[in-house]
């Protein structure tokens, strides 16, 4: 019989207790609400007065006399140019998750042959270098789910589940018996595991990173799981004529940390995959959509920061969706498709730094191919809103540590990528 951790207790609070958490919780959110609603009105004041001082501003008669200016921000053949870049970078992030995919999955058979602590090292590099290159794909994912087959989304939607209960994956402390690995009535192959994800609870995770991220570390880096327990066992210690020896704690723990790693692997050649699937007309709204989702999630989250047992994972202490890397990749993604090739070449100043310089191996001699080193036609006003909101963001970026207990630090990013998020919104409604 499979335990669940039960480490975490409820007490039921009195009466005078919800009503103060309730009380809190809605001023938190009307303190929230407000801030919002003055930025967004900040942003129409800015507009309505930068438009006021020009000298060839002339108001619009009527809600038609204005509409024109805004289809020209990216006209049906500008939009298919920027489509054409965005599926680029979306290829080669793809490509690179899919490379660090292979090095854990090889890196992981390496350590089951032979299971010492040089080569646990070497598997927990490979993971941390796999979930960097996830993350940086956030905005991808959310476009590739708009456009993956049913069978192929589900495996996409829990790959970064988390929190997860680790006493439901293997034993913990207090619970040497406990988790999947310990219940033989569970076969251990991927459509049994992956029909044990979310059973009963949303955290009760059976498949993804963070399952094999419990595995490789164990349940802190202080307190690592004894390589011994990943050692090939070919008999009980004690005879049990009634149990196969596949079913020792042991040889089921080496076989679920192999499907995991294949099923990850597998999951990312996916995503690779999904890149080469024809294309429609809708699709390049699909992908500017999916950056304004990502963009509005990020909003949401500098105004609602993460609970702090969220922002790392127990056991590796690494960032989970990680606010800086976020922004930065959002940027990256938007100044590199802000230029689509044939369409000029946005300002060194406005884009954003490259995320990391192993991020995709074969960026820099893509870029030295297709990319133009001078302008061949004009900028399309797109592009020329993009460069400009980017470098306002990297401005703010650079010059903070994030640190979110700066209210007005916060108000002036949170400003800026609202600015943003209207670009974004009238590309999509051009």
């Amino acid at each position: 019989m499979r335990r669940r951790n039960t480490t975490k207790t409820f007490t039921p609070p009195n009466q005078g207790t919800l009503v103060s958490k309730l009380h809190h919780r809605l001023m938190a959110l009307r303190s929230q609400s407000s801030r919002r609603i003055r930025i967004s009105l900040l942003i129409i004041v800015s507009s309505l007065a930068f438009n006021a001082c020009s000298p060839n501003a002339t108001p619009p008669t009527n809600k038609t006399a204005a509409s024109p200016a805004q289809t020209k921000l990216l006209s049906p053949a500008q939009r298919n140019l920027w489509y054409g870049e965005f599926s680029r970078i979306g290829e080669e992030l793809a490509l690179a998750l899919h490379r660090d995919a292979n090095q854990l999955h090889r890196s992981i058979e390496t350590f089951l042959q032979h299971p010492n602590q040089a080569n646990r090292l070497q598997a927990q590099r490979h993971w941390r270098s796999t979930y960097d290159k996830f993350q940086a794909m956030e905005p991808m994912v959310k476009y590739l789910k708009h456009i993956a087959p049913p069978n192929q989304l589900q495996q996409l939607e829990i790959m970064d589940q988390w929190p997860i209960i680790p006493g439901y994956i293997d034993s913990v402390s207090n619970y040497p018996y406990s988790g999947i690995v310990n219940d033989v009535t569970v076969t251990l192959d991927l459509n049994t595991v992956i029909a044990q994800h979310s059973l009963t609870d949303d955290d009760e995770a059976s498949v993804g990173l963070h399952v094999l991220e419990f595995f490789l570390w164990g349940e802190s880096q202080e307190q690592l799981r004894p390589l011994a327990q990943f050692q090939t066992q070919t008999a009980w210690p004690t005879p049990q004529p009634e149990q196969a020896i596949s079913n020792h704690p042991n040889n089921r723990r080496r076989q679920y940390l192999k499907l995991l790693s294949k099923q990850i692997q597998s999951t990312c050649y996916q995503m690779n995959t999904l890149w080469a699937l024809p294309r429609n007309s809708k699709d390049a709204e699909k992908a500017l959509d999916s950056l304004y989702t990502a963009l509005g999630n990020i909003r949401k989250d500098l105004l609602q920061p993460i609970a702090p047992e969220n922002q790392h994972t127990t056991y590796s202490d690494t960032a989970h969706h990680p606010m800086a890397q976020r922004i930065q990749t959002l940027l990256y993604v938007l100044s590199e498709s802000a230029t689509p090739v044939g369409a000029g070449s946005t300002s060194e100043s406005s884009k954003t730094p490259k995320l990391n310089a192993s991020l995709t191996q074969a960026e820099n001699t893509h870029h030295a191919s297709t990319r133009p080193s001078h302008n061949t036609q004009k900028t399309p006003p797109f592009s020329q809103h993009l460069s400009t909101k980017i470098h306002q963001i990297n401005t703010i970026v650079n010059n903070s540590d994030f640190n979110y207990s700066d209210k007005n630090w916060l108000d002036r990013l949170d400003f800026a990528l609202a600015q943003l998020e209207a670009t974004l919104f009238n590309a999509i409604a051009s």
